[in-house]
């Protein structure tokens, strides 16, 4: 398959300001970008990460995109909005997608300036890309677009670290989605997308079945409830839902110190359930999204 890595995830925010500062402090990070998507009617703040980038999006003027986000503002609330998966060549994987079955958006359609043109407001610096929607009526309700990218890395400046850079966020290391569906959700993922599946288990003792998504150096992490023996018989919800993101941190302790530090709310560090991790959980400054911070276990233990 064609696509490459994650090259976005996107937040969905009532207040921009107010967001870019609160992901600044969880983040350890300063937005690179702070911009305007004229034809969309969205305001956008940027941070790059080793393996995607986060976005934070919120509604300015008229535009199908502002459009799109009051609407989840107005019944869910601020969350997680969508994933943009990148490609080096858009066409191409139009065409794979459409010989999978899926029914991407044209290339063209994506040449709209809402779709490709994101301006920078402190700099004046523009980025372009090319993207791809899928019906969410093909994705289980998740918003999955595939982004080609016009524009030089290089015109992204950099997501600069405030504070300890041992406990600011390097990666994404996986985000969640919550399913009742989990063989409509391998199939799309696993064989319509590409994605390579790294694990579908069972955990009786929690009640779920996971199944680990890789691609690009960062996890999608697919979970389904295992239905009780005993239960009634319920007829699966027929929308996923994008639900929670886990960070990667050099050091869980200094992230916890550096977070606390810059008023984010964090539970205390924690064995994780991954061997060899210790993670924290995020209270505060996420804006509806469940987040997790994540580290090694320097002892060993």
């Amino acid at each position: 398959m064609v696509l490459t890595g994650i090259d976005r995830i996107v937040i969905a925010v009532e207040e921009l300001d107010r967001a870019s500062r609160h992901y600044a402090a969880m983040l350890g990070r300063s937005p690179a970008w702070l911009g305007e998507q004229p034809a969309a009617g969205t305001l956008n703040a940027l941070f790059p990460l080793e393996n995607t980038t986060l976005e934070l999006l919120a509604p300015a003027r008229e535009g199908v995109a502002a459009e799109a986000l009051e609407a989840q503002l107005g019944d869910r609330g601020e969350g997680l909005f969508s994933i943009c998966f990148a490609t080096g060549d858009v066409e191409s994987a139009a065409k794979e997608l459409q010989q999978r079955g899926l029914s991407p958006s044209s290339p063209a359609a994506a040449l709209s300036p809402a779709a490709v043109l994101d301006r920078d407001l402190p700099s004046g610096a523009f980025r372009r890309s090319l993207d791809l929607q899928l019906p969410e009526a093909q994705t289980g309700g998740i918003r999955l677009r595939v982004s080609q990218a016009l524009s030089a890395p290089e015109e992204m400046p950099p997501s600069l670290v405030q504070g300890d850079p041992a406990g600011a966020v390097n990666a994404l290391d996986h985000v969640v989605i919550i399913s009742e569906q989990p063989e409509r959700a391998r199939e799309l993922y696993g064989e319509k997308l590409g994605i390579r599946l790294a694990l579908d288990k069972r955990f009786e003792e929690r009640g779920m079945r996971l199944l680990f998504f890789r691609l690009g150096g960062a996890t999608l992490e697919l979970g389904a409830r295992l239905a009780q023996e005993d239960a009634a018989a319920q007829p699966p919800a027929e929308a996923d839902l994008l639900w929670g993101i886990a960070y990667d941190v050099p050091d869980a302790d200094a992230a916890h110190g550096r977070a606390g530090a810059a008023g984010v709310e964090v539970s205390g560090v924690r064995s994780g359930r991954k061997p060899g991790t210790r993670v924290c959980t995020v209270k505060s400054h996420t804006h509806g999204v469940a987040t997790l911070l994540i580290g090694p276990d320097a002892s060993g233990s």
